[in-house]
């Protein structure tokens, strides 16, 4: 069966989240509307005081030689402020497991709280001031190359420079967004 969908745009993209959205990152239009299955990620910034991530699914790889990698982030956000200004950025891929941490991320922002002491992740800077989180599927360091500017988002370009796969979360498979739905109990699972 084929569903239709609008498009809309979310709480930092520019409008208001519908009514019980704000406490509840589960009811998100988002997990309802989107149209295509793929990987959740966290894009993390620095910005010289504060470490930010943001909940990502629209990135992917665009490279193998240079290793290049893309992610779409939405100007109202305070990751693309940051991603502008630095010029670097953290890409974590996470886990099935990880659900309530990619809901929380990608539903506060970091101007309101801390995002990573709110889900208790682990994380450290590299030598560059790259956010990484040792406890996702695998986490890189990236700088950005090329930016694209799109009808509502703009599309960072980045070189790896680093990237690491933790071992000890290697047996578990990486989250898809078909996997959030599920978690928050809007799709099937």
């Amino acid at each position: 069966m084929l569903r239709q969908f609008r498009s809309r745009r979310l709480n930092e993209g520019g409008a208001p989240a519908p009514d019980g959205a704000e406490s509840e990152p589960w009811r998100s239009p988002y997990l309802h509307t989107v149209v295509s299955d793929g990987g959740v990620a966290l894009i993390s910034t620095f910005d010289g005081a504060v470490p930010n991530v943001m909940t990502a699914t629209f990135f992917a790889e665009s490279s193998h030689f240079p290793p290049l990698v893309r992610v779409a982030i939405a100007p109202a956000t305070l990751t693309h402020r940051v991603l502008r200004a630095t010029r670097r950025f953290g890409i974590s891929v996470l886990t099935r497991g990880q659900e309530r941490a990619a809901l929380l991320c990608g539903h506060h922002s970091g101007r309101d709280i801390a995002k990573l002491d709110l889900v208790g992740l682990r994380w450290y800077r590299d030598a560059d001031d790259v956010v990484l989180l040792p406890d996702a599927y695998s986490t890189s360091a990236c700088r950005v190359v090329e930016e694209i500017e799109l009808a509502d988002h703009t599309l960072f370009v980045g070189e790896i420079m680093t990237s690491y796969r933790q071992t000890v979360q290697s047996h578990r498979l990486p989250m898809l967004l078909s996997d959030l739905r599920a978690f928050a109990g809007t799709g099937e699972a």
